[in-house]
């Protein structure tokens, strides 16, 4: 049998990291039950508003704080993050708080996200494009006007489309 061994948890956006030993062969409800109470006190958060966040991956660029709660299942730590869980740390964020760092990037998010539906030349929100070597997207509509008038270049930065260096 492993003896149970230290994860670190680190406070969301904040400078504070503590580490709990933990038993490899809990269930993730068992984890969740035994490290609660201890976070609570070392963060100073209510049990009840405390949310443990076990960084994934497949995020979309989104940085890990503001990955979802660890559920609580019957999956075996070990199964999950292996026997010596090794490599494993979690956040501890409050539930229902404002964070402002996330607020940022969700708004900036959101504008990115409404910036690249609108067509740069146009400015019809459509689904765009991407023809020219510099990546940069337009609507189908105006990229076929472009074309049809002869403009084979990007209408933002002149760098060439890729169809016009297909066909040399």
């Amino acid at each position: 049998m492993i003896a149970p061994q230290p994860v670190n948890f680190k406070e969301v956006f904040g400078t504070q990291i503590h580490e709990c030993t933990v038993n490899p062969y809990w269930t993730v409800r068992e984890f969740i039950e035994n490290v609660r109470p201890i976070l609570s006190e070392l963060f100073g958060i209510n049990q009840r508003d405390l949310e443990i966040i076990v960084p994934e991956e497949d995020l979309q660029g989104m940085p890990a704080e503001m990955g979802p709660e660890l559920t609580e299942s019957d999956i075996v730590l070990a199964n999950t993050w292996g026997r010596k869980l090794e490599y494993v740390s979690c956040y501890v964020r409050r539930k229902n708080y404002v964070y402002r760092q996330i607020e940022n990037l969700m708004r900036r998010q959101q504008e990115n996200q409404d910036q690249a539906r609108e067509c740069p030349v146009c400015y019809g929100e459509q689904e765009l494009v991407t023809r020219y070597v510099c990546r940069h997207s337009i609507c189908l509509s105006c990229y076929d006007m472009c074309c049809n008038a002869g403009h084979m270049t990007c209408p933002m930065c002149r760098s060439e489309s890729v169809d016009a260096i297909n066909n040399v």
